[in-house]
């Protein structure tokens, strides 16, 4: 979703991968209300306070894009593993479910990512009436979800090494400059 970063000057690049952004959560949000049988109308406001909540859109003044094009993915996750719950719809989607939960991870916020984990492992624990079908459930999770999802993890592990790095550098440049040393 980042790619037009390379086709449009920053600036404008920012504002429409957020619009973007935005417009996927509200859509998951929307979605994930209609799985969970909610009306059409309830399903909008949803969708709109999801989007538009007091811990998006500050974190979003503040730059940090990476929490917003995580938290997005959130209902997508929660709306396809629901629907894997359904009888007689497995496998399409709990790959989605992976397959949106690893783009959660690409989005460079691992955190967010797990506790979404977490929420489909007490999800799928409530859900079930009975332990045999909670453990089906989780079975199911650990089998096809993990193995879709995880290895895109592995791409995210090296970009936030060369992160960690640059804010590192950044910081001893900023002290060198604050203390009148030159970078050499």
């Amino acid at each position: 979703l980042d790619l037009i970063f390379w086709f449009l000057p920053p600036e404008r690049a920012y504002g429409y991968t957020m619009a973007l952004h935005f417009f996927l959560g509200s859509l998951g949000a929307y979605g994930l209300s209609r799985t969970l049988h909610l009306n059409r109308w309830s399903s909008l406001f949803t969708a709109l306070i999801f989007s538009y909540n007091s811990f998006i859109l500050p974190v979003l003044g503040l730059g940090r894009m990476d929490h917003v094009q995580s938290c997005v993915w959130t209902p997508l996750v929660l709306a396809f593993f629901i629907r894997s719950l359904e009888p007689g719809q497995r496998l399409l989607p709990i790959l989605l479910t992976g397959l949106c939960w690893g783009l959660q991870i690409l989005a460079a916020d691992p955190q967010t990512a797990f506790y979404t984990y977490g929420a489909l492992v007490i999800f799928s624990l409530v859900y079930h009436s009975s332990v045999s079908k909670a453990l089906k459930a989780l079975k199911a999770l650990i089998l096809v979800f993990l193995p879709v999802s995880l290895p895109l993890r592995a791409i995210t592990i090296d970009e936030f090494e060369d992160r960690v790095d640059f804010k590192v550098t950044l910081r001893e440049m900023s002290h060198a400059i604050r203390d009148g040393r030159s970078q050499s």
